[in-house]
C-alpha cells in the first residue's frame, strides 16, 4: 500500500471505490489550511486558487492499481476526473482528506469550518472598513484654507 509519495497512509471505501488518503507535509498542510477555506467563500474567494489548492488536495489521495504495483496519485484532473465519478464524491474525498489531516485541529467540527469563516468574516471586514472610515473621515475634516483663498 505504501508509495513513495505517500505519507502514513489510509485506505478508504467512498461510493463504491477504495481510496488512499496521505497526510500533508508541515508545509503543504500550512499553506492548504491558510488558502483552502478563503479560496472558496463566495464573492471573496478566488475560484482559481480554490481549484489550485484541490488539485494539491487530490495529489495526496491516490489509488490502488493492482499486486505489485504502487498506488497511483491523484496529481492531474484528468486522472481525479477518471477515478472520482462526480462532484459530490469529490466533495466527499475532500472533506475525508481535510478530517485526516487536520481532524485533531478543528476538533471535528470540519463541517461547520467553512460556515464559521463565512460567519467571522463579516466582523471582520466591518472593522478594517471602519478603520479606514475614521481615516477617511479624519482627512475630510482638517481644515483647509485652499478653497477660500482661490474663490477670491
Amino acid at each position: 500500500m505504501d508509495a513513495p509519495n505517500l505519507i502514513k497512509p489510509k485506505e478508504i471505501e467512498m461510493d463504491g471505490k477504495t481510496y488512499i488518503l496521505s497526510k500533508f507535509t508541515a508545509e503543504t498542510g500550512r499553506e492548504i489550511l491558510a488558502v483552502f477555506p478563503l479560496s472558496a467563500l463566495p464573492k471573496i474567494g478566488d475560484y482559481k486558487t480554490n481549484k489550485e489548492m484541490a488539485l494539491k488536495i487530490y495529489s495526496h489521495i491516490a489509488v490502488p492499481r493492482g499486486p505489485g504495483l504502487a498506488p497511483m496519485p491523484l496529481n492531474m484532473w484528468q486522472l481525479v476526473n477518471q477515478h472520482v465519478d462526480n462532484a459530490i464524491t469529490g466533495y466527499k474525498l475532500e472533506k475525508a482528506m481535510i478530517e485526516y489531516n487536520f481532524g485533531f485541529f478543528l476538533e471535528g467540527r470540519v463541517s461547520t469550518f467553512f460556515q464559521d469563516i463565512a460567519q467571522k468574516l463579516p466582523d471582520v471586514a466591518t472593522k478594517i472598513l471602519m478603520v479606514f472610515w475614521e481615516r477617511l473621515s479624519q482627512r475630510n475634516t482638517t481644515p483647509s484654507n485652499n478653497l477660500e483663498t482661490t474663490s477670491q
